[in-house]
């Protein structure tokens, strides 16, 4: 069964916490450590990082990640950090397999609330937020 279709919820949209969701690798076919390489003078996950906390909708911001050195780098008072695991964190892994050990690090209590998910992908960088507000 499709982790995804667990989701679906009784509760009230107006009570459910949103979370985001940025999901990065160390792995890379075409750039090593893309996510942390410089664009602009920052590293391209900061744009991210930047815009998702600018979500005056969002609860909670999490950054899921096989490598150590971005788990140090997103290390901000706002930002939750989560070491996944490399069997979803290689080429044929899935956002589906991501999303799932995600919530599967996720303590009872916030997954009786089922919270929203806003899936923040770090390589596509150059969003304003403005329609997320």
């Amino acid at each position: 069964m499709n982790i995804l279709r667990k989701l679906n919820s009784r509760i009230p949209l107006q009570s459910r916490k949103v979370f985001s969701l940025i999901p990065t690798r160390a792995g890379s076919k075409g750039v090593i450590n893309k996510n942390l390489r410089s664009s602009n003078g920052k590293p391209l996950i900061d744009y991210t990082i930047s815009v998702a906390l600018k979500f005056q909708y969002v609860d909670e911001f999490y950054v899921s990640t096989d490598r150590k050195l971005i788990l140090e780098y997103a290390v901000i008072p706002q930002c939750y950090c989560i070491k996944r695991p490399s069997q979803f964190s290689q080429d044929e892994s899935t956002a589906n397999g991501v999303v799932a050990h995600f919530i599967s690090t996720l303590g009872a209590e916030t997954k009786n609330i089922d919270p929203l998910l806003l899936y923040l992908r770090s390589t596509l960088p150059f969003r304003n937020g403005r329609r997320h507000r």
